[in-house]
């Protein structure tokens, strides 16, 4: 059970300000899912705690087949992952748990998505702060 964070198609040409614009986008997609990560494993009902501990953001198209091995003894948690061009061309990310009973436990006890709706409202804020910090202003 992941969910997929993007920003639609957007031709970023060889224009210096587009590039800053991407750069910021991937910036911004990058906190928004460790925002959705953080809250989504503070929340999470926990049994044995390998479902906390698979709740992580990864690339688009991410597999996750070795998630359940791997989380019953470490936390897959990563920190910087390739932001990658989503299918339709947009900028993407995905956040979740790959583990073969995520989607039953999200469905028992919501975590992924009350984590998603309470990052979206920072995503402006967040690339307000990153244009800001390659010297852009708001205007």
């Amino acid at each position: 059970m992941a969910s997929t964070v993007t920003l639609k198609k957007f031709d970023w040409l060889d224009n210096p300000i587009l590039k800053d614009v991407k750069t910021a986008a991937e910036r911004t997609l990058t906190k928004t899912a460790e925002r959705i990560q953080n809250n989504a494993k503070a929340v999470v009902h926990q049994i044995t705690g390998t479902l906390n501990r698979s709740i992580h953001f990864a690339e688009l198209d991410y597999e996750g087949g070795a998630d359940y091995s791997i989380a019953k003894n470490s936390d897959l948690r990563i920190n910087q992952v390739p932001i990658r061009k989503s299918p339709d061309g947009g900028l993407g990310i995905e956040v979740g748990s790959w583990v073969f009973y995520a989607i039953i436990e999200e469905d028992r006890h919501p975590y992924l998505k009350p984590s998603v709706e309470e990052a979206l409202p920072f995503v402006e804020k967040y690339l307000t702060d990153e244009m800001k910090s390659l010297g852009y202003r708001k205007v």
